[in-house]
């Protein structure tokens, strides 16, 4: 989007969310090869950006994934919420160093636990596939 002037992005934006919505792989393919293809000529940087990242913007589509572990691996929520994490683990701990208590530590990486790996699970398991 960012290779596209303002007033463009209005009707290009919805043609990406509709690509990027479909669960086949292939017909998520064809409606950005084609989007790419219709940009070419007014505006090649955008046709360009968008064919360098094709594929790895349907890797869900292709994976099958879907589900909550497609809603987490569509966003860029998850790492921040992961940064944060640590961020907020590392202060639990130099706290818990400081203050000599080693009980402070209990429940400081039950979401990463939790989370973590039943998302990697379902990853590796449509890895597979």
């Amino acid at each position: 989007m960012d290779h596209l002037p303002e007033r463009d992005r209005p009707a290009v934006k919805p043609r990406l969310r509709t690509a990027w919505k479909q669960t086949s792989h292939q017909l998520a393919v064809e409606q950005l090869r084609a989007l790419a293809d219709e940009l070419q000529r007014s505006h090649p940087g955008a046709s360009s950006s968008l064919r360098e990242g094709l594929e790895e913007t349907v890797t869900v589509q292709r994976l099958a994934i879907t589900g909550k572990l497609k809603r987490t691996l569509e966003s860029t929520n998850p790492c921040e919420s992961m940064i944060e994490c640590v961020r907020r683990t590392s202060r639990n701990v130099n706290a818990c160093i400081t203050s000599n208590n080693p009980e402070r530590l209990q429940g400081t990486t039950g979401w990463i636990t939790q989370v973590g790996s039943l998302l990697l699970a379902q990853l590796s398991a449509a890895e597979k596939l």
